[in-house]
């Protein structure tokens, strides 16, 4: 027979179940991981998750203040860490941009460099077709 759960063990129970879900993981996969993060099998993980789901609300030690205070000190960690990678992403983005905008503008004056240097060489031809034979470099 298994050891009880305990609360700390029914908190990340219910963290990385949820956690697991959101992402979207399959059913199996949610409470093979969870089972992996807590040290338990993912049956006996998904017999408690099929407990806690189905106990009376008002037994559900969720409701505890603790458990609460905790929670909402975690969602706002993770709201932080959100917010500072979208605007890392927007920055990023930004860069991006920019980066693209000079890349575009330096292949639109290398053109204008190659054309420049092609007249010229043209240009040298043409010079030295009319001086028959004139060397360009002595040897």
């Amino acid at each position: 027979m298994s050891r009880s759960w305990s609360e700390e063990e029914d908190r990340k129970l219910i963290h990385w179940v949820t956690l697991c879900q959101k992402v979207g993981l399959a059913k199996k996969q949610v409470f093979e991981k969870t089972a992996e993060k807590i040290g338990k099998t993912p049956n006996s993980c998904y017999e408690r998750w099929k407990q806690i789901q189905s106990a009376p609300q008002e037994t559900l030690w969720i409701s505890s203040k603790r458990f609460r205070n905790q929670w909402e000190r975690e969602q706002k960690q993770l709201s932080e860490r959100i917010n500072k990678l979208e605007k890392l992403v927007e920055s990023q983005q930004k860069q991006y941009e920019t980066l693209l905008k000079e890349n575009q503008k330096l292949k639109g004056d290398m053109k204008f460099f190659e054309m420049m240097l092609l007249e010229e060489y043209h240009l040298l031809l043409e010079l030295l077709g009319k001086r028959n034979h004139a060397r360009i470099h002595d040897f």
